[in-house]
């Protein structure tokens, strides 16, 4: 790989959502068929673990009738 840069970010999609744009730029082009399902997998880690900490800071808030401010900021980490 000659060159590759990248950038994450989240962006506020509603309550409790958001939408995760992952941009890759590479040289040589060619490469893309090899990094394509590197990202994909990436991603898809990302969504589980953001998916799964929320379900539990739901589960947390639940048991617990006021919830906590770090539950709160865990809900808001769902990828849309």
């Amino acid at each position: 790989m000659a060159y590759h840069h990248a950038t994450m970010q989240t962006v506020d999609a509603g309550p409790g959502r958001c939408r995760f744009v992952w941009i890759t730029d590479f040289l040589p082009g060619e490469i893309r068929g090899n990094l394509a399902p590197l990202i994909e997998q990436g991603s898809m880690a990302l969504k589980n673990n953001l998916e799964a900490r929320a379900e539990a800071a739901e589960g947390a808030e639940t048991r617990s009738p006021q919830g906590s401010q770090r539950d709160a900021g865990v809900r808001g980490g769902r990828h849309g």
